[in-house]
């Protein structure tokens, strides 16, 4: 059976796209493309084990929704298929003639976009909720049409029917938290707190920037403490912004790196950093970054949101804060980087969740059955 994953906002090595959903179809027998926004040069697409399907992305919005949309339509249905899956909502038009011309499709939704077009700076603010309104009609109506919805966290699958829809949460790959092991005690490494992913202000990378400052005024000189970011600014307006804040000499901004590269940083880490903003979007979200964390054994301190506070608490994996108070966050670091025997067994406890119970084994495991039953 031929399988086609389609993006047109992630890469082709998306870390629940490839790693988690093409990697396991392929590895079941499935013949699986991606077609994504990208260039074949590009050294990291170099190490993916599928075909990979580019198409140029345009900076304008407007002209990526239409003529874009077009282009891409002609790519997609170049590539025969017997299942089409899409993982973003501006490629419900592609999705919806995909099963008008009878084919199998399914809609892998990553995020509540209606929430999050409440807090979208390039969408004007009296229009966000008119755009959040009619984004969530489209969802509703688009999903009595195709074979199955995928959500990635229990909140998002209440907004679609539920005899169709399976919930496919991004936790780590056994074998990827297996590999991530410990080389050296915790109080062996480096004096460094980790932020890794997507870095824009609603993800608390001011407060975190100011919370590093505040930690290391309140430290000796030669213990000061590194915040290590790994990832890609939202807009250089804003990383002006940051870097000019006093706390920026604390920071060690390393940009985007592979996965391999972001394991070798968590090992030498001393804590995980998850501090969102109380967006409507991400207080019901279960950041991949939180459990990659936790498989690393890093502790973490993380915004105190109702469904974070049952996962960290429940398992002592971490502290909670206001993300929107960067003297709770700085207090927060102390107590971990200033207490490391707690803090290895809050790591410890982390990694054996992962172990247990939030990791990809089941997830899988769910995929798989869902593409059985669209093949028979």
């Amino acid at each position: 059976m031929r399988v086609v994953h389609l993006t047109s906002a992630h890469t082709a090595d998306d870390i629940r796209i490839y790693h988690r959903e093409v990697k396991s179809l392929a590895n079941s027998g499935f013949d699986v493309s991606i077609i994504a926004p990208g260039d074949e040069n590009d050294l990291s697409i170099k190490k993916i084990k599928v075909p990979v399907f580019f198409f140029k992305k345009s900076s304008n919005r407007a002209e990526r929704f239409f003529l874009g949309s077009l282009r891409l339509l002609r790519l997609v249905l170049s590539i025969k298929a017997d299942i089409y899956h899409f993982h973003d909502p501006d490629l419900i038009p592609i999705g919806v003639i995909l099963k008008l011309l009878g084919k199998r499709v399914i809609y892998d939704v990553h995020e509540n976009y209606p929430k999050d077009i409440l807090t979208k700076h390039w969408i004007a603010r009296p229009l966000r909720g008119f755009v959040s309104r009619f984004v969530n009609l489209i969802e509703v109506l688009s999903s009595k049409l195709f074979d199955a919805i995928i959500a990635a966290t229990p909140a998002i699958a209440k907004r679609f029917p539920a005899p169709k829809t399976l919930i496919i949460q991004n936790f780590p790959i056994l074998d990827e938290a297996a590999f991530i092991q410990p080389s050296t005690s915790y109080i062996d490494r480096s004096d460094q707190v980790i932020y890794v992913g997507s870095i824009s202000e609603v993800r608390g990378i001011k407060e975190m920037v100011k919370a590093i400052e505040i930690l290391n005024n309140s430290l000796s000189e030669e213990n000061f403490v590194k915040l290590l970011l790994l990832g890609k600014f939202e807009s250089e307006r804003l990383f002006d912004e940051v870097s000019s804040l006093p706390g920026w000499k604390y920071v060690e901004f390393l940009g985007w790196k592979s996965r391999d590269v972001v394991e070798q940083f968590l090992l030498n880490s001393k804590l995980g950093l998850v501090i969102f903003h109380p967006a409507p979007n991400y207080i019901d979200s279960q950041p991949n970054k939180l459990f990659e964390y936790m498989a690393a054994g890093l502790p973490v301190v993380a915004s105190d949101f109702p469904l974070w506070r049952e996962i960290i608490k429940a398992i002592n994996a971490g502290l909670l804060v206001d993300p929107l108070s960067p003297v709770e966050i700085a207090e927060a670091m102390k107590r971990i980087l200033t207490n490391p025997q707690a803090a290895e067994l809050m790591g410890k406890s982390g990694k054996r969740a992962v172990l247990e119970k939030y990791n990809w084994s089941a997830e899988e495991e769910k995929l798989l059955a869902l593409y059985g039953r669209l093949t028979r």
